[in-house]
């Protein structure tokens, strides 16, 4: 399950606690949510482009071009899913910084 729209453009400290509040107050019903794997950033892209210029389905919001990921670079940084590309990459998840949009498994 995901969640339609997402963060603006932050940290992943910033992120977390973002999280935290949608799983505080029990968001959409449930308290599980959490950023996705890498895999599972996957399957959200889409073959074509959308109007909006993604390779992400309409029913996303276009706010989030790319999201971080739960899943670490070692020696560091965060792995991202880019809806422009679309591709995988990664960054030092602080400096700029990313969206989050979140998942939870059912």
């Amino acid at each position: 399950m995901w969640m339609r729209h997402g963060c603006d453009i932050n940290s992943i400290r910033t992120i977390a606690k973002w999280i935290a509040e949608l799983n505080r107050d029990n968001f959409g019903g449930h308290s599980d949510w959490r950023l996705p794997t890498v895999e599972e950033g996957l399957t959200l892209l889409e073959k074509n482009k959308n109007k909006r210029g993604l390779y992400l389905h309409s029913c996303f919001s276009s706010g989030q071009p790319f999201i971080f990921t739960a899943d670490r670079r070692r020696p560091g940084g965060h792995w991202f899913i880019d809806f422009t590309q679309p591709r995988i990459f990664w960054g030092s998840a602080f400096n700029p910084g990313g969206f989050g949009r979140v998942c939870r498994s059912i």
